[in-house]
C-alpha cells in the first residue's frame, strides 16, 4: 500500500510539473514583449534623430508616428497576462511604455512645438530653456524607464535559464 500512495504521489508531482510554463514559452513572451519595445524604439530614435530641426516636417511626421506608436504599445502590453503568476517583468514593461507614452505625448510633443518655432525664426531664449528642460525631463524619465525594462528582462531570463542572442542591427 506504502508503495503505491508513493507511486501515485510521484505521478502526481510529475503532473504538476509538466504542465507548467516551458523554457520555450518564457522565450516566446519574452519575444512578444521585446517585439513591442523594438518597434517603439525605432520610432522614439527616428523622433530624436529629427530633433536637429533641419526638416520641420519630418520632424512633424517622426513625432506623430512616435506618439500613435506609444499609443498602440500601450494598449499591447496591456493585453499580456503576467507569466507564470509572476509580473515583475509584465509590471517593468508597463512601467516602461506609460513612461514612453506620457514622453511621447509632454515632453517630444513640446520639444516639436518649440523647434517649430526656430523655423519661423522666433525661437527665442525663454523657448530655448523650456526646450533643454523637455530635453533632460525626457532623457531622465527614458533612461528610468530603459534600465527598469532591461533589470526585468535580465531577471526573468536568469529565471528562466535562457540567453539572449544579440541580432543583425541591434
Amino acid at each position: 500500500m506504502k508503495k503505491t500512495a508513493v507511486t501515485l504521489g510521484l505521478l502526481i508531482s510529475i503532473l504538476f510539473v509538466s504542465c507548467g510554463p516551458k523554457q520555450n514559452e518564457a522565450i516566446e513572451y519574452n519575444d512578444r514583449i521585446m517585439g513591442i519595445f523594438n518597434r517603439l524604439s525605432m520610432a522614439q530614435n527616428n523622433f530624436v534623430q529629427q530633433l536637429d530641426g533641419h526638416n520641420i516636417d519630418s520632424l512633424k511626421l517622426s513625432h506623430k508616428i512616435f506618439s500613435d506608436l506609444s499609443d498602440s504599445s500601450l494598449v499591447q502590453i496591456n493585453k499580456i497576462e503576467p507569466f507564470a503568476g509572476k509580473r515583475e517583468f509584465l509590471d517593468a514593461s508597463l512601467f516602461y511604455f506609460k513612461t514612453l507614452n506620457g514622453i511621447a505625448v509632454n515632453e517630444a510633443k513640446q520639444m516639436t512645438d518649440l523647434i517649430a518655432l526656430d523655423s519661423t525664426g522666433i525661437l527665442n531664449a525663454e523657448n530655448l530653456i523650456k526646450f533643454n528642460i523637455s530635453a533632460e525631463s525626457f532623457d531622465k524619465k527614458y533612461d528610468s524607464a530603459f534600465d527598469t525594462i532591461i533589470l526585468a528582462q535580465k531577471n526573468f531570463t536568469k529565471e528562466w535559464k535562457f540567453i539572449l542572442e544579440k541580432t543583425k542591427g541591434h
